[in-house]
């Protein structure tokens, strides 16, 4: 990553309504599998729902890295 782009990153993660869309993306994303019709099958409804918890806990990582600096 550039100094740029890095820099891009910092501004949006330091955003006060960062969280507040991230907690409305976390529950779109979180609920999509179990609401969906016809249900998916539980191994990727699983795999679905584990990757996006990891990619929340990757940003909640950065935003408190981030603050921490």
């Amino acid at each position: 990553m550039t100094r740029r782009e890095n820099s891009r990153i910092d501004q949006l993660l330091r955003q006060p309504a960062f969280p507040v869309l991230l907690d409305g993306a976390a529950l779109a994303l979180l609920s999509w599998p179990i609401l969906r019709t016809p249900p998916p099958s539980p191994g990727l409804a699983y795999l679905y729902l584990f990757a996006v918890w990891v990619a929340l806990i990757f940003i909640l990582f950065l935003m408190a890295r981030r603050a921490m600096t």
